[in-house]
């Protein structure tokens, strides 16, 4: 009987020790979302209220009042997004680049007559919610050789007024080369311009190409003029500064077969802006080096041209390396002519005659005549074979319709006669 009462206690203290653990539990639990209530009760009160003014009020100036108060505000991230998006709005322009060229054209007296993508390019921007145009204007009959970049800002919706012109002058390497058109690499003479914006170095930038070209027939040579120089721009849409970099070389069809001068000496000392203009010419598929053998070919020939005046006796050879062009096809000839001193043959090439020499003593070949191929053999004198007269005197045995013509030149005197 005893011990059955003491298990009874027993049993009666464990659950007084339990039910007071259940009443601490729940004390400690109303203590600690006490604490997790006040400070979002305080949240609500303080910051909801200007959360909601802040909202109705829209700008930087409420944006950033709100955040330097509240940075840790569950209100902060949807504040920082209506920041981003407003400043984002205030530097994005609203125009097209049709309507920027229509803008352009219409308040620019240089421009007024032109065609967008032909006579200018022009392109808008917007910087602290306040729009404006940069354009820039083609050579005029007036000044082939100056582009007139011009910036036109917005002072009130519809009205424009300019801010800054520059004359800068027309990049090119040739002057010769004339011709002007603002075409792009992908759009050779198609009258059509890509112009865009590009950030460089963190600065915004009106982008565009011109070519300088020439037209018509050498009349030496016989060569269609196809010198071609393709002109990548860079313009500031800050200030006007004009960047520019060069590929120039020849038009192949819709391609220009050539160098850029800034790629060939490795960029050394060139800004960021140039740098960029050089990789855009790495882009296009429309620009290939240059084929060495006829480049080589084309120079040596332009070279005897340039230094042997039309009608003159007196003769300037060209000397050439063995590894020259000219010269392989020299080596590969079979109907080569000879003297105890001297070879000598003649072939065409590149729409030329040319006489090329070997001389034994001092193995040199040297380039001693060109002529265009004539078009019509009736009425133009043909070379139709050559010999050797005397050790140092080369005959050289034309035809012109029936009649035989014979000329000579002699290597020692250096003259044609």
């Amino acid at each position: 009987m005893p011990q059955s009462i003491t298990a009874g206690c027993q049993e009666m203290n464990i659950d007084q020790n339990l039910y007071i653990m259940k009443q601490y539990r729940t004390i400690f639990l109303i203590i600690l979302a006490s604490l997790c209530v006040t400070p979002l009760l305080a949240q609500k009160k303080g910051e909801t209220k200007l959360f909601k003014n802040t909202i109705a009020k829209g700008d930087t100036t409420s944006f950033n009042k709100f955040l330097a108060k509240y940075p840790n505000s569950v209100y902060a991230p949807t504040i920082q997004a209506k920041k981003d998006s407003l400043i984002k709005s205030y530097n994005t322009t609203i125009y097209s680049k049709e309507e920027a060229g229509r803008i352009f054209s219409e308040n620019v007296a240089a421009a007024a007559n032109g065609v967008l993508g032909v006579d200018f390019v022009a392109l808008s921007a917007r910087k602290n919610n306040k729009e404006y145009i940069v354009g820039a204007i083609a050579p005029g009959k007036e000044d082939p050789y100056t582009i007139r970049i011009v910036r036109i800002d917005e002072t009130a919706p519809g009205q424009w007024q300019e801010s800054f012109s520059n004359n800068a002058s027309r990049y090119m390497q040739d002057e010769m080369l004339k011709l002007f058109s603002m075409a792009s690499a992908d759009d050779l003479f198609c009258g059509k311009t890509n112009v865009e914006e590009v950030i460089v170095d963190g600065e915004k930038y009106l982008f565009f190409q011109h070519l300088n070209y020439t037209e018509g027939i050498a009349p030496r040579t016989g060569w269609q003029n196809n010198g071609i120089e393709l002109v990548s721009n860079l313009v500031s849409m800050t200030d006007g500064t004009l960047f520019s970099s060069i590929y120039a070389g020849e038009r192949n069809g819709n391609e220009i077969e050539g160098s850029c001068a800034d790629m060939a000496q490795g960029g050394i000392m060139a800004t960021p802006q140039i740098n960029w203009l050089m990789r855009s010419f790495g882009k296009s598929t429309q620009l290939k080096p240059f084929n060495k053998e006829k480049e080589l070919t084309r120079k040596a020939i332009q070279w005897w041209y340039d230094n042997n005046p039309q009608g003159a006796s007196r003769l300037d050879f060209g000397v050439l390396e063995q590894s020259h062009p000219i010269v392989q096809r020299f080596l590969e000839d079979k109907y080569i002519e000879s003297s105890k001193s001297n070879k000598a043959a003649f072939f065409d090439i590149m729409g030329t005659t040319v006489i090329c020499n070997y001389n034994k003593g001092t193995k040199q070949y040297l380039l001693l005549h060109c002529e265009q191929q004539p078009s019509d053999p009736k009425t133009q004198k043909c070379l139709n074979t050559l010999y050797f007269e005397k050790e140092n005197t080369i005959v050289l045995y034309y035809y012109k319709g029936r009649q035989a013509i014979k000329e000579r030149i002699d290597l020692n005197a250096k003259t044609k006669r």
